[in-house]
Order: C-alpha cells, then structure tokens, then sequence
C-alpha cells in the first residue's frame, strides 16, 4: 500500500471527478480549455528567444502546472514563466545543479518538513522548525534549494496544484543571535520564491510560537511582501486557539502541541529518493525513443 508520501511526490493516474468539476469551478479548467490554452501558451513561449531558450515547453503537465496556478489565464501564466525564468538566472546559486543528492541531507534534518497528511482545505503543509535550524551546517541556500526541489516534486500531482501549500513556521527556540543575524537578501531570496515566480498556489504561512525579538525578523520581510501574500501572513504566539482552527491537533507534532507524533524525516526523504528515481527511468525511456 502507497504511503502518503508516496503518493503526493506522483502525478495522479487520473483525474478524478470531483478534481474536475473543481477545477472548472475555480480554475476555469475544461479539456477544450486544456487544449487551447496550452497551444497559446506554447506560441507565447516561442515568440520570445530568450524565453525559448531555457524553458521546456514540450511537456504538456509541466506546462499545465503553471496554466492552473493562473487559472488558465494564457497572458498571466506568460508573465509568471517569465518571472520563474528571471528567477532562476538571477539566483543560479540556488537553480543549478538542483539534485537530490545536494538536498537529501538537509531534508533529513527536516528543513524543510512535510506535515503526514493534508490539510482541511487539501493543501500540503510545510513544517519549518527555524530553532533547531544550524545556519554554519545549512546555510539559507542550501536549505531554500531543498525548499525548491522539494516544491519540483510536489507539483507533479494535480491535488496540490489544485489545493496549493501552506507553512507552518515553528519558532521554538528561536534566538536573539539568529534574530540578529538574519540578512535582508536572504529573506528577499526567500520571498521571491513563493511569490510570483514559481507555479504554487501559496495560501498561507501560519508562524508559532515566536519571541518577541521576532519583531526584526518581520521587519526584513515586510518590504518584500506584496498584499496579497502578506494578507496569507498569519501570527499566534502562543495562543494556539485560532491556530487550531486551521489545523487539526492530530496532525501537527506533539512537542509543538499537536496529538501527533514527532517528525520523522525518513519516510518522506524515502518516498522521494524512489519519485526521483521512477523520473530519472520514464526521462531516460522518452530519450530512448
């Protein structure tokens, strides 16, 4: 039997009803609507040699993954793949070379986590324990390239693309030095990853238990935060009431004050370790052919 991690590191084997009377509902997705817009997405792509050049525009799902982030919205999905280019050029450091081996030790120390079932509302939820998170072992890079070839394999299933992702940010432990020394680049780095320029549906980042030193770390921020990203912001402290209304008590980790049972990072990092694999074999048969 497929575990969870399983199987949200897939593309689901087909697209179920209720996804489909979904998407049409809030996505405005049918399969004329499919078809045309991947055709007008592809010409798009063209048109611009710069574009062109790095982008892939052969496969079908890759494409579709950034038409229903736009709700097939053909110019706005153009404007985000050229966003998502910029991005990778701008920030090589953290694009290039982004395999599983150069992130698989950072995701077995949980930076970041993901949380052993969905949410309400079916988002992924990423757990990011910042106390516990050793920036001479992992610097900032190294762990938003996990964050990154993390989000790569979550976006193959059509449930995420539809659901989206959220944050929890678990500031148990956080200290003034890492308050202190926490740089604005990174935090803009850090930013423009899940704002604008990567086909996720964000819907929200829910921060604990944070000091109240944690006020310079919101000021880096701030500035970086459009409106609509910053109205997903959500701040408890430690009253987790509200929180508990977003998150069933059961899901979250017993040491943050869930029910549930303390992270374990294998059964993730496993289940990804055989996605990659199961990629790397359909990649080498399509070259094959």
């Amino acid at each position: 039997m497929e575990s969870f991690y399983d199987q949200i590191f897939c593309k689901l084997p087909s697209l179920p009803e209720e996804f489909q009377t979904r998407a049409q509902t809030e996505l405005n997705e049918t399969k004329d609507k499919r078809d045309e817009c991947l055709t007008q997405i592809r010409e798009l792509i063209k048109s611009d040699n710069n574009i062109e050049a790095c982008f892939p525009t052969e496969d079908d799902d890759h494409l579709l993954r950034f038409l229903r982030s736009k709700k097939f919205d053909v110019e706005r999905t153009f404007e985000l793949i050229k966003s998502h280019v910029k991005f990778k050029r701008k920030y090589p450091e953290v694009s290039e070379d982004l395999t599983f081996e150069s992130v698989r030790e950072c995701l077995l120390n949980g930076f970041p986590s993901i949380l052993p079932e969905r949410d309400a509302q079916g988002c992924i939820v990423l757990l990011f324990s910042i106390g516990n998170w050793d920036r001479n072992k992992f610097p900032n890079d190294v762990v938003l390239r996990s964050y990154l070839f993390l989000l790569d394999y979550l976006l193959l299933n059509e449930e995420t693309q539809l659901n989206g992702i959220t944050i929890v940010e678990n500031f148990k432990n956080y200290t003034l030095l890492q308050a202190l020394t926490t740089r604005p680049s990174d935090m803009k780095k850090m930013v423009e990853s899940i704002q604008g320029t990567f086909p996720s549906r964000f819907k929200g980042a829910h921060f604990i238990y944070q000091p109240w030193y944690f006020t310079h770390t919101v000021r880096l921020i701030k500035p970086f935060l459009k409106t609509k990203l910053a109205s997903r912001v959500f701040l408890y402290g430690y009253d987790l009431e509200p929180f508990w209304q977003c998150f069933k008590p059961s899901m979250i980790p017993v040491d943050l004050g869930g029910t549930g049972p303390c992270y374990d990072p294998k059964p993730m990092v496993d289940a990804l370790a055989k996605a990659v694999a199961e990629r790397e074999q359909v990649t080498q048969k399509k070259s094959a052919d």
